[in-house]
């Protein structure tokens, strides 16, 4: 700025843009899998700061629960198979600041 007494420069300003909630990009897809192998659930999605929780629930329950395996606050849940995992349901809720963002839900299915 300037006047008759002189010159002075303000402060640089800093703008911050804040991402918006997270966006899924990629679903889950159902898998198929031996009892006894390894099957990988696999979301991803775009956004700043996030977190992951995956859920499961059987077809006899009815209930989604959280999972606490190892994986299962990752982008990729990964499971050992077991005969009795038939027809189990997944999904993932992916997290930051802004909000959520809920996957598909997809299903397992054991051999």
């Amino acid at each position: 700025m300037t006047n008759g007494a002189g010159t002075t420069d303000s402060n640089v300003a800093t703008l911050t843009i804040t991402a918006g909630k997270p966006t899924i990009t990629t679903q889950p897809a159902n898998a198929s899998a031996a009892a006894g192998s390894k099957v990988t659930f696999k979301v991803v999605a775009s956004g700043t700061d996030l977190t992951y929780q995956w859920y499961c629930r059987s077809s006899a329950s009815g209930k989604w629960n959280a999972l606490s395996t190892s994986s299962a606050k990752t982008a990729t849940l990964v499971l050992t198979t077991n005969v009795n995992q038939n027809g189990y349901q997944f999904y993932c809720v992916v997290t930051n600041e802004m909000g959520t963002a809920d996957s598909s839900v997809a299903t397992l299915t054991v051999q």
